[in-house]
């Protein structure tokens, strides 16, 4: 269970405490939002790749071509949204030194557009507001990489335990 007060230990392994602490990047209210942004984002990527496996969906299913379209309008209908192979959660741990903050910013964009219009308030307003905690961490684009890398890393092994407290949390 999500705890009443975001409480950064709860969200934050101990691997945090290395030399370079996002806490003295970042203003806490703005780590909140986009650590909080993440998890949900990281927990509806989790959602999508565990309802492909329980679908038995193919690698065919998923690639580019006519059965594809078909697979995304399936996804949609049955979770309100798809997200792109490459916006995956698990799509940035996997680029290693390639990733840089662009790659969520892209994955954001994605998914908005390819939110079923009935769920698209719901889930814009916290892309919206991860988009601007993203936007303010710092204007130089390798800093903010480097706190968004911490921060993914981090919260690799999170596992949202009820979506519905964390938004709540996000837009409060």
């Amino acid at each position: 269970m999500i705890p009443t007060q975001p409480n950064n230990e709860y969200y934050m392994p101990h691997t945090m405490s290395n030399k370079l602490s996002i806490s003295d990047l970042i203003k806490t209210n703005n780590h909140n939002n986009c650590l909080l942004g993440l998890i949900y984002y990281k927990s509806l990527c989790d959602k999508q790749l565990q309802f492909v496996k329980d679908e038995e969906l193919t690698k065919e299913d998923l690639s580019r071509g006519a059965i594809f379209e078909e697979t995304v309008d399936y996804i949609q209908s049955s979770l309100g949204y798809y997200i792109e192979q490459d916006y995956l959660f698990s799509s940035w741990l996997a680029k290693g030194y390639d990733f840089n903050s662009g790659c969520i910013i892209d994955a954001l964009h994605g998914f908005i557009r390819m939110v079923k219009l009935e769920h698209k308030n719901t889930h814009k307003v916290i892309i919206e507001s991860l988009q601007m905690s993203i936007s303010t961490l710092d204007i130089y684009t390798p800093i903010r990489t480097k706190i968004l890398s911490k921060i993914i890393r981090s919260i690799e092994n999170t596992q949202a335990d009820n979506e519905v407290e964390l938004y709540g949390k996000i837009i409060s």
